[in-house]
């Protein structure tokens, strides 16, 4: 029986063993994958010709620190 199919309200510690173990798997398989992606986008960032302008800008003035929690704020 795979984990979509279990009846509702299973709990997961209830869930078979080859459910549970599935899960985590994927769930860790992704969390890697994640990292991967996350390593490989500021490598390309900080070897760019961007980087400096970048790092001019949010270190140029006095409320330039202000860009970073706005840009979280506006992606999330």
């Amino acid at each position: 029986m795979s984990w979509n199919t279990a009846a509702a309200g299973t709990i997961a510690a209830e869930a078979p063993a080859s459910a549970r173990v599935a899960f985590i798997r994927k769930t860790y398989l992704h969390l890697g994958g994640a990292v991967l992606a996350f390593i490989a986008v500021e490598a390309a960032l900080i070897t760019s010709p961007l980087a400096q302008p970048i790092v001019q800008t949010l270190l140029g003035g006095r409320m330039s620190w202000l860009i970073v929690p706005a840009a979280f704020m506006a992606v999330g």
